[in-house]
């Protein structure tokens, strides 16, 4: 039974198969469903790859100050749209646009936030949440990122191939170094700087 390619991979069933030597289409594409997963996961984003269709919708609790960070990059393109709207509970109290002249942006492959014009967005004591909705994502997933999964990938596929957590073995089997989960050392160095921590 063939395995579906989750709907935002981190990269190609066939750069899968090509960059870690796989034969297997269903492992190649298990695999980097498995790796497109942590890397959302571990670095708190929402979309990985440009989605210029489909708009993330995005519900954040502010914590005041006059920056509202979003956990994908903004797509910037033609007729492109960014809508705030501020609930106390569940009863729309405000609506920011940036067409309006409500905010403006940042954004970069690392970090993307709205900034409001003038004043600042709830503070903590504020018991509602921020509805955000636009269109974002990486459109080349970042040279760093892929090197991340590609090695990550090669660990994980050990441990799916029996040699759980076996990550560096001595040339006489004297010494043999174990990681038992998670990510690899390496993979955390190259995607931390696209963590999105709030």
């Amino acid at each position: 039974m063939p395995i579906t390619l989750t709907s935002d991979p981190i990269m190609a069933v066939s750069e899968a198969q090509s960059l870690l030597n796989i034969k297997d289409a269903n492992v190649a594409t298990l695999l980097v469903n498995a790796l497109s997963a942590k890397l959302l996961r571990y670095c708190n984003r929402k979309q990985i790859n440009l989605n210029t269709t489909t708009a993330i919708v995005e519900r954040l609790r502010p914590y005041g100050g006059d920056r509202l960070y979003l956990h994908a990059p903004i797509w910037d393109g033609s007729g492109f749209t960014i809508e705030a709207a501020i609930y106390d509970g569940v009863r729309l109290a405000d609506t920011y646009t940036y067409a309006g002249g409500d905010f403006g942006y940042t954004t970069s492959d690392h970090v993307s936030y709205l900034t409001l014009a003038g004043a600042r967005w709830p503070d903590q004591g504020f018991n509602g949440d921020v509805k955000v909705t636009y269109k974002g994502g990486w459109a080349t997933v970042p040279a760093d990122i892929l090197q991340g999964a590609i090695m990550q990938g090669r660990v994980d596929l050990k441990r799916m191939e029996g040699e759980v957590g076996v990550t560096s073995r001595g040339a006489q089997g004297e010494s043999t170094q174990y990681q038992t989960a998670g990510l690899v050392r390496e993979c955390l160095d190259l995607w931390s700087p696209y963590r999105v921590v709030i």
